[in-house]
């Protein structure tokens, strides 16, 4: 919309963007013409869910363009570590976008990652969780429940609470006891495929 425009073209990895161009980059699609699966990310690290508001009109015909079979929801821990949020006018919002993500896409389904173990100090045998963290968790759960989608505990395939300072001393997890290391990206993400494929048996 007012000059949007999607982009087909035939390039191969690695490619290189240039800053030059006369337009702007919003959400980028790489798939493959063979058989497979199209990993399509249309967030932006650091967000929270209330935050798509901010983005453009035309995101849910962007959204229904994806033919998307599965749309997976992955926030939460910004929203932990706000000192001010609304949990209920949260729920709302979540409970809103996810009515939308339905009628947008009806024959997708929808799965909530629920926000992972994290710290906001690393002091004591457990650290210390973020004030909000398991009221948001429970709300994912409430929510993923109530609109019958799925639900997948991120937190409980870490090894439940008081587990992220064992990633950390395993290497998966950051310092900072907040974001994963590589391996512990992509440890979870083997988990959660995992319960993906018993999930569809």
């Amino acid at each position: 919309q007012n000059g949007w425009q999607l982009l087909h073209t035939h390039a191969s990895l690695p490619m290189t963007l240039s800053s030059s161009m006369p337009w702007q980059i919003g959400f980028i699609n790489i798939e493959s013409p063979g058989r497979g699966i199209t990993v399509s990310a249309m967030g932006i690290n650091g967000a929270q869910l209330s935050q798509w508001s901010k983005w453009r009109p035309g995101m849910w015909e962007d959204l229904a363009q994806t033919k998307a079979d599965l749309i997976i929801l992955a926030y939460g821990t910004n929203e932990a570590f706000s000192g001010n949020l609304d949990i209920s006018s949260t729920e709302q919002t979540w409970r809103n976008y996810i009515r939308q993500i339905k009628n947008t896409l009806p024959n997708a389904g929808i799965l909530i990652l629920g926000a992972p173990e994290s710290l906001k100090t690393a002091y004591g045998s457990c650290g210390n969780r973020p004030v909000l963290l398991s009221e948001i968790q429970q709300m994912q759960q409430r929510v993923a429940r109530d609109e019958k989608i799925m639900f997948w505990s991120w937190q409980d395939a870490m090894g439940g609470a008081c587990s992220m300072k064992n990633w950390m001393a395993q290497g998966l997890a950051a310092k900072d006891g907040v974001h994963f290391s590589a391996q512990g990206y992509e440890t979870a993400a083997d988990k959660l495929a995992d319960s993906l494929i018993r999930f569809a048996q």
